[in-house]
């Protein structure tokens, strides 16, 4: 390892460690996004609300996150689900179709190397495919800025999932969105 990279690794492991709480809440989100993914009965998994609680607790320490905090964490994720399911779009996301998945892994080879893309929510609804991405960010200003900046951050990554998922075989058309729970907004990214 040379000193650059290892200047590198030092400052990625400090970002992570400064975001520590905010990637235990996202990792714990995604985890029950794809949970009530794949369920039939959500309404009856989510009536035991301190089962609910204790689960989300229990996941975020196992993530790591610091008891100082964690119960602004654990309040932070409840309100991201129910947010998702109090809203047209979230429950639009998380609706049964006829093929979907959650959490989708894709290989696919770049430059003689295996890359691995993990689709958040992918499904097909009326003859059109959709990859759902979802993001924990909250705005803390202008809500449109936010946006924007979120859609030019993540394009290119959910062009590369639009491409990876066409290279699957996928025929139909292939949308991607973010999806933003904290706003409860759906950032339709390319509708091709």
């Amino acid at each position: 390892e040379s000193p650059l990279q290892r200047a590198q690794r030092q400052t990625e492991n400090a970002v992570l460690e400064d975001n520590i709480e905010d990637r235990a809440v996202g990792i714990v989100f995604h985890e029950l996004m794809e949970r009530l993914g794949r369920r039939n009965d959500r309404e009856q998994w989510l009536l035991d609300n301190d089962r609910l609680r204790g689960g989300v607790t229990q996941r975020l320490r196992h993530h790591c996150h610091p008891e100082p905090g964690l119960d602004d964490s654990v309040a932070r994720v409840m309100e991201l689900v129910a947010n998702t399911l109090n809203c047209e779009q979230g429950q639009w996301i998380l609706a049964s179709y006829q093929w979907q998945a959650s959490e989708q892994t894709i290989r696919r080879m770049i430059g003689g190397q295996w890359q691995t893309l993990i689709l958040d929510r992918v499904f097909i609804d009326q003859h059109r495919c959709w990859i759902v991405d979802y993001k924990t960010a909250k705005a803390k200003g202008n809500l449109q800025r936010f946006l924007a900046e979120q859609a030019e951050r993540y394009r290119s990554k959910m062009t590369i999932y639009q491409q990876a998922l066409r290279a699957t075989g996928v025929e139909c058309p292939i949308s991607t969105a973010l999806y933003f729970p904290a706003h409860q907004q759906l950032l339709v990214l390319d509708k091709a």
